[in-house]
C-alpha cells in the first residue's frame, strides 16, 4: 500500500493527474509480461528467430527503471502533418481524435524505420494492445522501462474522447532516445518525466 501511495502522489505532481493512480504502471508491467510471453511463441514460431532472440534476452531480465511522460496529444496529427510540410483542413473532430491517437504509434514506427526493415518488422511482430474502461485521467502518456540493455520497452496511454484507454508497447532500440523524441514533438522538457526506480516496481 505504502508503495502504491507513494507513486501515485508522485505521478500526481508530475502529470497534474493524468493517469494518476497505480493503474498506468501496474498496466505497464502486465504490458512487459504480455510481450515478454509474445517474443517467446515468435522465437518458436518464425523461421528468422535471430533478431526476436535477441530483442527477448534483452527485456528478460530486472527493470533498472521506469520513466514515465505524460502529454496533450489533442492536435498531434496536425502538428506532424506540419512537420511534413502538410496542412490539415476539413477533418471533422471525431476523424481528427482517431488521427491524433495514431501519432504515439507513429513517432515510434519513424524511429524505429531508422534501423532498417528487419527492426520494424520485428518490433511489430512483438507489438501487444490493449483496450481498458474508462480511468480517472487527464492527459496520455508514454512509459518506457529500461533493463539496462539494448533494448527497452515503449508503452502508449491514448485517450479517445469517451476516456478509455488504449494501450500498446513494442520493444524499441535504446540508442532511438524515444523520450528525446516525445519531449521535442509535445514541445515538454526532461523535468516533467517522471522516474521510478526498479527497485520501486516490485
Amino acid at each position: 500500500m505504502k508503495r502504491i501511495l507513494s507513486l501515485l502522489c508522485a505521478l500526481m505532481l508530475v502529470c497534474g493527474g493524468a493517469l494518476a493512480d497505480d493503474f498506468l504502471l501496474d498496466q505497464t508491467l502486465t504490458m512487459l509480461q504480455l510481450t515478454r510471453e509474445k517474443a517467446t511463441l515468435v522465437e518458436l514460431y518464425t523461421a528468422d528467430t535471430a533478431a526476436a532472440e535477441r530483442i527477448a534476452q534483452a527485456i528478460s531480465g530486472e527493470i533498472v527503471s521506469v520513466s514515465v511522460l505524460c502529454f496533450d496529444n489533442a492536435g498531434a496529427f496536425a502538428r506532424f502533418a506540419q512537420m511534413s510540410g502538410e496542412e490539415v483542413s476539413g477533418v471533422s473532430d471525431d476523424l481528427a481524435s482517431v488521427l491524433d491517437a495514431s501519432i504515439p504509434a507513429a513517432l515510434l514506427t519513424m524511429l524505429q524505420s531508422a534501423l532498417g526493415a528487419q527492426e520494424l518488422a520485428t518490433a511489430s511482430m512483438l507489438t501487444v494492445a490493449s483496450v481498458h474502461a474508462p480511468q480517472d485521467a487527464a492527459a496520455d502518456a508514454l512509459a518506457i522501462v529500461d533493463f539496462g540493455t539494448e533494448y527497452v520497452l515503449a508503452c502508449t496511454y491514448t485517450l479517445s474522447p469517451d476516456g478509455a484507454v488504449s494501450c500498446a508497447a513494442r520493444p524499441v532500440s535504446a540508442k532511438l532516445k524515444v523520450l528525446d523524441t516525445f519531449c521535442t514533438f509535445y514541445g515538454l522538457t526532461e523535468e516533467q518525466i517522471q522516474v521510478f526506480s526498479g527497485e520501486s516496481m516490485k
